[in-house]
């Protein structure tokens, strides 16, 4: 993500000194489509580790990483993808250190 923005921001700052405005367009739509890539690629890989059988990998992702993730899908996309999949934690009866990094990474 940080070097799609730079590439972008590079690209803006390059678009300033010339006078082509279709580029500039172009490119727009070139960094939206390549940033939902990015959260397709990214929202496949959280999904499979949140499914993960083991709840190691899952409490691991709750405790170092969940807030980044957060963040990086926007509130929509995080209540959709992120926090429905934390909610099944809830469930698991046998495993109270998943429960606890649930809460932990919601406070």
């Amino acid at each position: 993500l940080r070097f799609l923005e730079v590439s972008q921001a590079d690209f803006m700052l390059q678009g300033r000194n010339s006078s082509s405005g279709v580029e500039s367009l172009q490119y727009q739509g070139s960094y939206d489509t390549e940033l939902l890539a990015l959260h397709e690629m990214t929202q496949k890989l959280v999904v499979a580790l949140l499914c993960d059988p083991v709840n190691t990998v899952k409490r691991t992702l709750l405790r170092n990483g969940i807030s980044q993730l957060c963040v990086f899908f926007g509130r929509q996309k995080a209540n959709d993808v992120l926090l429905s999949h934390m909610i099944t934690f809830q469930n698991d009866k046998h495993d109270w250190q998943l429960r606890g990094a649930f809460f932990d990474s919601i406070v």
